[in-house]
């Protein structure tokens, strides 16, 4: 039996679901609207559809930090834009942010905060930070403001018992767009799924207990509940496909890429 909240969900979805009507013109950058694959652009619209609030799994190297952008672009209104990455990746950020975003801004620190050591001050309209210096940085990160979150690599997010989950979990939970990107948001099991779920739809499923015994074959063993297994994974598909999560795979969109370089 499905869960009484899912099909109650659902139902809702089924209502009020609609990926058209968001004019992108005027709201996204024009270059930026101009370098995006019609794949790109649904994409788009989808995450404006679900109010900002997704996990874009697409395939790497189908551009998801592009689609996000402009997303975020489109709520510019509601910006500090904060945006969340594995530390390798925040150079990165930096130059996307510069390239689409702000082409202006010439590491002015007031348009643009990037911060690379733990004494770094994120005080700008768009900031670039790791995860594991958004732990230390949390009193500052909370006193942005910030309303529209990036957080690439989101399956970092993945452990609910990690000291970086349980730091930024309750901020991300409460702002107002959160846009995650993983192309693998769960590695191995769907148990890694939940906390991500957790973070951008928390009245999906409201308990973890509810979610690992429907969907990972929950069991009590000798050291407390396993949700180490898998159960009913099509009917959580078509849940998270109507709700928060779009993937696509490069066979899937292949008529609109370039050809490799």
């Amino acid at each position: 039996i499905v869960p009484d909240n899912v099909v109650d969900t659902l139902l809702t979805l089924q209502s009020t679901n609609g990926c058209s009507g968001f004019t992108l013109n005027g709201s996204v950058p024009e270059e930026l609207l101009k370098t995006l694959f019609p794949f790109q652009v649904d994409g788009v619209q989808w995450g404006l559809s679900k109010n900002g609030r997704i996990i874009l799994a697409d395939d790497m190297g189908l551009g998801k930090s592009l689609q996000a952008l402009a997303m975020a672009h489109y709520y510019r209104h509601e910006w500090p834009l904060l945006i969340l990455s594995p530390a390798s990746m925040v150079a990165t950020w930096t130059e996307q942010v510069k390239r689409w975003i702000l082409p202006d801004c010439n590491d002015d620190n007031q348009l643009l905060s990037v911060a690379y050591d733990g004494k770094a001050v994120l005080k700008g309209v768009v900031n670039v930070v790791s995860y594991d210096l958004a732990v230390r940085l949390i009193d500052n990160i909370k006193s942005l403001k910030a309303q529209v979150v990036i957080a690439d690599e989101s399956h970092c997010l993945r452990n609910s018992s990690t000291k970086r989950l349980k730091t930024l979990g309750p901020y991300l939970k409460k702002v107002s767009r959160l846009i995650l990107l993983s192309g693998t948001p769960a590695l191995s099991r769907p148990i890694e799924l939940y906390s991500q779920l957790s973070l951008v739809a928390p009245e999906l499923f409201t308990r973890r207990l509810d979610y690992g015994l429907r969907y990972c074959a929950g069991r009590k063993d000798r050291f407390g509940w396993n949700f180490r297994g898998a159960a009913n994974l099509k009917e959580l598909g078509i849940i998270l496909e109507q709700t928060v999560m779009l993937r696509r795979s490069k066979s899937e969109v292949l008529t609109q890429l370039p050809r490799k370089i």
